[in-house]
């Protein structure tokens, strides 16, 4: 009997294999509910693209850019996020509990219902970002600007001028 010819073609390469082939930008891609825990994605671009309930927990990101991305439901537990760009970006939801973010980009960006608690956001840009409902509990704003952010104090929205 004649074997049939092998047609299995090889796997689409996962975006840690890229990144380890020197790819560094994923621009424009949907990559919402994907796992990157506990991987090291320094200088990646990830601009515009869908990270929709995607597990950053415990990664290397610094210097990685976010700008205009989909982050709604996000994790990023612990994750080191020093000097990332998330300008503009959607981070509604998302745990960013214990992250560094040291120096960091937020500006614009939507942290609303987004958990903060025990991150360092020493010297990050927060102007005009909306905070509301977010828990901040233990956070680190020294040096932080914060200036045209949104916060929620009590049952009252109050946006931060000149900070």
């Amino acid at each position: 009997m004649k074997k049939a010819p092998d047609t299995k073609q090889d796997p689409v390469p996962t975006i840690s294999e890229e990144y380890a082939n020197g790819r560094r930008n994923f621009s424009n891609r949907d990559l919402s509910h994907t796992n990157f825990s506990n991987t090291k994605l320094e200088d990646a671009i990830f601009n515009d693209a869908d990270l929709t309930s995607a597990n950053f927990n415990y990664a290397s990101l610094k210097g990685a850019s976010f700008r205009r991305a989909k982050l709604s439901g996000v994790e990023l537990v612990n994750a080191d996020l020093r000097l990332t760009d998330f300008g503009s970006a959607n981070l509604s939801d998302a745990d960013l509990g214990g992250a560094n973010l040291s120096g960091a980009n937020l500006s614009g960006a939507i942290l609303s219902n987004a958990n903060l608690e025990g991150a360092n956001l020493c010297c990050a840009d927060l102007t005009n970002a909306d905070l509301r409902f977010a828990n901040t509990e233990g956070a680190d704003f020294r040096d932080a600007k914060l200036t045209g952010a949104k916060i929620r104090v009590g049952n009252r929205d109050v946006i931060i001028c000149d900070v």
